[in-house]
Protein backbone atom coordinates (compact mmCIF):
# COMPACT_ATOMS: atom_id res chain seq x y z
CA UNK A 1 0.00 0.00 0.00
CA UNK A 2 2.73 2.25 0.78
CA UNK A 3 4.19 2.15 -2.87
CA UNK A 4 0.48 2.68 -4.02
CA UNK A 5 0.60 6.01 -1.89
CA UNK A 6 3.84 7.33 -3.35
CA UNK A 7 2.38 6.45 -6.73
CA UNK A 8 -0.66 8.80 -6.04
CA UNK A 9 1.55 11.51 -4.18
CA UNK A 10 3.91 11.72 -7.25
CA UNK A 11 0.66 11.76 -9.50
CA UNK A 12 -0.55 14.72 -7.27
CA UNK A 13 3.02 16.42 -7.38
CA UNK A 14 2.61 16.78 -11.02
CA UNK A 15 1.16 20.43 -11.32
CA UNK A 16 3.27 21.34 -9.04
CA UNK A 17 6.39 19.90 -11.38
CA UNK A 18 4.67 21.98 -14.56
CA UNK A 19 3.67 25.10 -12.77
CA UNK A 20 7.72 25.34 -11.42
CA UNK A 21 9.17 24.81 -14.62
CA UNK A 22 7.33 27.51 -16.31
CA UNK A 23 7.79 29.94 -13.53
CA UNK A 24 9.87 33.13 -14.31
CA UNK A 25 10.11 32.01 -17.69
CA UNK A 26 9.38 35.03 -20.82
CA UNK A 27 7.21 35.32 -23.26
CA UNK A 28 9.65 34.47 -25.24
CA UNK A 29 11.14 31.56 -23.68
CA UNK A 30 7.66 30.30 -23.32
CA UNK A 31 6.80 30.37 -26.97
CA UNK A 32 10.62 28.95 -27.86
CA UNK A 33 10.34 25.89 -30.03
CA UNK A 34 13.73 24.00 -29.59
CA UNK A 35 13.51 21.95 -32.71
CA UNK A 36 11.20 21.27 -35.69
CA UNK A 37 7.70 19.15 -34.72
CA UNK A 38 9.01 19.92 -30.90
CA UNK A 39 6.35 22.06 -28.65
CA UNK A 40 7.29 25.05 -26.94
CA UNK A 41 6.96 25.44 -22.84
CA UNK A 42 3.10 26.49 -23.31
CA UNK A 43 2.15 23.86 -26.12
CA UNK A 44 3.21 21.72 -23.29
CA UNK A 45 1.15 23.41 -20.51
CA UNK A 46 -1.84 23.46 -22.59
CA UNK A 47 -1.16 19.84 -23.58
CA UNK A 48 -1.33 18.91 -19.79
CA UNK A 49 -4.36 20.47 -19.12
CA UNK A 50 -6.07 18.89 -22.17
CA UNK A 51 -4.45 15.42 -21.82
CA UNK A 52 -5.38 15.74 -17.97
CA UNK A 53 -9.34 15.81 -19.16
CA UNK A 54 -9.00 12.56 -20.95
CA UNK A 55 -6.84 10.63 -18.13
CA UNK A 56 -9.33 11.57 -15.41
CA UNK A 57 -12.14 10.33 -17.65
CA UNK A 58 -10.07 7.29 -18.03
CA UNK A 59 -9.00 6.94 -14.38
CA UNK A 60 -13.00 7.54 -13.40
CA UNK A 61 -14.33 4.61 -15.91
CA UNK A 62 -11.73 2.48 -14.60
CA UNK A 63 -13.00 2.36 -11.35
CA UNK A 64 -17.04 2.76 -11.71
CA UNK A 65 -17.73 0.61 -15.19
CA UNK A 66 -16.27 -3.12 -16.01
CA UNK A 67 -13.22 -3.52 -18.71
CA UNK A 68 -14.51 0.22 -20.43
CA UNK A 69 -12.91 1.24 -23.72
CA UNK A 70 -10.59 4.17 -23.32
CA UNK A 71 -9.55 5.62 -26.59
CA UNK A 72 -6.11 7.65 -27.73
CA UNK A 73 -5.57 11.11 -27.06
CA UNK A 74 -3.99 12.12 -30.97
CA UNK A 75 -1.92 14.79 -28.90
CA UNK A 76 -0.33 15.68 -32.04
CA UNK A 77 -3.58 16.29 -33.91
CA UNK A 78 -4.82 18.62 -30.51
CA UNK A 79 -2.07 20.41 -30.70
CA UNK A 80 -2.55 21.51 -34.14
CA UNK A 81 -6.42 22.16 -34.51
CA UNK A 82 -6.92 23.31 -31.14
CA UNK A 83 -3.60 25.76 -32.23
CA UNK A 84 -2.01 25.48 -28.36
CA UNK A 85 1.00 27.85 -29.83
CA UNK A 86 -1.99 30.77 -30.01
CA UNK A 87 -3.60 30.13 -26.85
CA UNK A 88 -3.20 32.07 -23.50
CA UNK A 89 -1.63 28.98 -21.42
CA UNK A 90 -2.33 30.83 -18.07
CA UNK A 91 -5.76 29.69 -17.87
CA UNK A 92 -4.22 25.82 -18.32
CA UNK A 93 -2.05 25.88 -15.25
CA UNK A 94 -4.50 25.88 -12.27
CA UNK A 95 -7.01 23.72 -14.23
CA UNK A 96 -4.31 21.14 -14.67
CA UNK A 97 -3.80 21.72 -10.92
CA UNK A 98 -7.34 21.04 -9.98
CA UNK A 99 -7.89 17.90 -11.77
CA UNK A 100 -4.84 16.68 -10.30
CA UNK A 101 -6.01 17.16 -7.24
CA UNK A 102 -9.25 16.39 -7.14
CA UNK A 103 -8.47 13.10 -8.98
CA UNK A 104 -5.74 12.61 -6.35
CA UNK A 105 -8.50 12.87 -3.70
CA UNK A 106 -10.95 10.12 -5.62
CA UNK A 107 -7.55 7.73 -5.68
CA UNK A 108 -6.56 8.27 -1.87
CA UNK A 109 -10.20 6.94 -0.67
CA UNK A 110 -10.08 3.69 -3.02
CA UNK A 111 -9.72 -0.04 -1.87
CA UNK A 112 -6.39 -1.90 -2.77
CA UNK A 113 -8.60 -3.83 -5.17
CA UNK A 114 -9.25 -0.84 -7.23
CA UNK A 115 -6.63 -0.35 -8.38
CA UNK A 116 -5.89 -3.52 -10.33
CA UNK A 117 -9.49 -2.32 -12.19
CA UNK A 118 -8.69 -2.65 -15.65
CA UNK A 119 -9.95 -0.37 -19.04
CA UNK A 120 -9.03 -1.69 -22.24
CA UNK A 121 -6.96 0.65 -24.12
CA UNK A 122 -7.46 0.67 -28.18
CA UNK A 123 -3.76 1.19 -28.49
CA UNK A 124 -2.43 -0.23 -25.57
CA UNK A 125 -4.36 -3.06 -24.46
CA UNK A 126 -5.38 -3.88 -21.33
CA UNK A 127 -4.05 -1.34 -18.64
CA UNK A 128 -5.06 -1.30 -14.72
CA UNK A 129 -5.76 1.72 -12.72
CA UNK A 130 -2.24 1.47 -11.38
CA UNK A 131 -0.49 1.36 -14.50
CA UNK A 132 -2.82 4.43 -15.27
CA UNK A 133 -1.41 6.46 -12.45
CA UNK A 134 1.98 5.39 -12.88
CA UNK A 135 1.70 6.37 -16.37
CA UNK A 136 0.53 9.75 -16.05
CA UNK A 137 2.85 10.51 -12.58
CA UNK A 138 5.75 10.15 -15.10
CA UNK A 139 3.80 12.13 -17.62
CA UNK A 140 3.96 15.20 -15.64
CA UNK A 141 7.99 14.56 -15.07
CA UNK A 142 8.73 14.03 -18.14
CA UNK A 143 7.15 17.03 -19.59
CA UNK A 144 8.41 19.36 -16.35
CA UNK A 145 11.98 18.05 -17.55
CA UNK A 146 11.29 19.22 -21.33
CA UNK A 147 10.17 22.49 -20.29
CA UNK A 148 13.80 22.97 -18.30
CA UNK A 149 15.19 21.57 -21.61
CA UNK A 150 13.33 24.47 -23.75
CA UNK A 151 14.74 26.77 -21.57
CA UNK A 152 18.16 25.68 -21.38
CA UNK A 153 18.16 25.63 -24.84
CA UNK A 154 16.46 29.03 -25.57
CA UNK A 155 19.25 30.28 -23.19
CA UNK A 156 22.11 28.34 -24.97
CA UNK A 157 20.71 30.29 -28.43
CA UNK A 158 20.82 33.89 -27.55
CA UNK A 159 24.88 35.13 -27.86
Amino acid sequence: MKDRMEWIDRYARGAELIERAVQGLSEKELRYVPAPGAWSAKEIVIHMADSETVVVDRMKRVIAEERPPLRTMYQELWTRRLRYAELDHRPYLPLFKLLRETMAGVLRTLDEADFERVGVHDELGDITLQGLIVRYAEHAENHAAQIERNAAAFRRSRP
